[in-house]
């Protein structure tokens, strides 16, 4: 396990997430199905790029990372979300969509090896 990575991935996901919900309640663009969108995009975007920063080569390898980003990203729900919103927040479908999210996208940044053809010259 990559501490630096599992910490600052971890860190990095829910920054963005935040930055971006932030930026679409300071607009007032927070009803309907396009700002549920355009968050889900920023977060696969953050999740593709930290998976496959990871470098790792089996779904199983980035597991770990997927569920340490999740319980990152609870704890910094806790601290700064809870406060604010209640502990309502977990009665909101998105938040689960978003945690699956972060479970599942990693999984699919994997880049196998490639085998090396060991054929002989005739």
């Amino acid at each position: 396990m990559k501490w630096g990575k599992l910490f600052g991935w971890g860190i990095a996901i829910y920054a963005a997430v935040f930055l971006a919900w932030s930026i679409l309640v300071i607009h007032g663009f927070i009803e309907g199905l396009a700002p549920r969108a355009l968050l889900a995009a920023t977060l696969a975007a953050v999740l593709v790029v930290a998976g496959r920063d990871l470098r790792l080569h089996q779904w199983y390898d980035v597991l770990p990372y997927s569920i340490g980003w999740i319980l990152i990203i609870i704890v910094f729900d806790l601290v700064c979300a809870v406060p604010v919103s209640g502990w309502e927040i977990w009665h909101d479908w998105n938040i689960w969509v978003g945690y699956l999210m972060v479970l599942l996208v990693p999984l699919l940044t994997v880049s196998p090896r490639k085998r090396h053809s060991h054929a002989r010259a005739s």
